[in-house]
């Protein structure tokens, strides 16, 4: 739910008027946006870690190793 509240505002802010104040909500709503990202990235790798390649890709891998 943040991540598509970020995207709207930040559509939002580049639609929106110009000026030092508006490039400083952009700036803060793209770190924002960075560092939920980064937080995806980390669980999403905890995960795979965890519970290894789907099985799908492990039967596709060695079909194509055939």
């Amino acid at each position: 739910m943040l991540s598509i509240i970020l995207h709207f505002v930040f559509n939002g802010i580049l639609s929106g008027a110009e000026g030092l104040p508006m490039l400083l909500a952009l700036g803060t709503v793209v770190t924002l946006m960075i560092i939920l990202a980064g937080r995806y990235y980390l669980a999403f790798e905890a995960h795979a870690r965890q519970h290894g390649p789907p099985t799908n890709y492990t039967l596709l891998k060695e079909q194509r190793g055939r």
